[in-house]
């Protein structure tokens, strides 16, 4: 399942001119592997906890990408992740409101003026009917914590927005995920608060 998620980010990520990506709480490596694969000018940095990127490292391992793919512990929501990158990815991290304060607003400030933050998972719009994976991860993770504050896909784009990143496209990425690519256009000085105004999706 997560080859077919690695393939179509793929598909749909521009990384086209990017030499440096982040790739925040990248657990097993899958989505850094197969875009540096497709981007031979690109090097990843996958940030996890020590005992995550124990594992990430048997994967890394058994690609011929050792020179290209750097492991480095650390906590996405508050360690620096880098400066003046070009891309920072996010994939399946952003679920939980406070969280996802915290990563957005680090990932904004290492990116470059014009640097990407390429996002992915699985959300549901309120308002819509799918994707119904999306609702059920969300069930799902309520049953796991039920004092979870749990993103919609609204709430996400509405917390990307207040950073000051400026949203290109959400779009499905699978019939079970979603895709959100948003861009630093200039230095901003935003906070996130407590009750952002919603984006526009444009979803479905």
């Amino acid at each position: 399942g997560m080859a077919g998620e690695a393939d179509a980010l793929v598909d749909q990520a521009d990384l086209g001119g990017c030499r440096q990506m982040v790739d925040a709480g990248g657990g097993s490596g899958v989505y850094s592997i197969a875009l540096c694969r497709k981007y031979p000018g690109l090097k990843a940095t996958i940030i996890d906890r020590p005992e995550t990127l124990a594992v990430t490292r048997e994967f890394v391992s058994r690609q011929d990408l050792g020179d290209r793919i750097e492991l480095r512990p650390g906590d996405i929501r508050r360690d620096p992740l880098g400066d003046q990158l070009d891309a920072v990815l996010l994939s399946d991290v952003t679920y939980d409101h406070g969280e996802a304060v915290e990563i957005l607003t680090n990932v904004e400030r290492c990116l470059r003026t014009g640097g990407r933050l390429i996002l992915r998972g699985y959300y549901f719009d309120p308002e819509r009917s799918t994707p119904l994976f999306g609702a059920l991860f969300a069930v799902h993770q309520l049953t796991m914590d039920a004092g979870m504050e749990v993103l919609t896909l609204p709430a996400l784009t509405g917390l990307i927005a207040a950073t000051g990143l400026v949203i290109s496209k959400v779009s499905p990425l699978t019939d079970r995920s979603c895709f959100i690519v948003a861009r630093k256009d200039q230095a901003h000085d935003h906070h996130i608060g407590s009750d952002p105004a919603f984006g526009s999706t444009n979803y479905g």
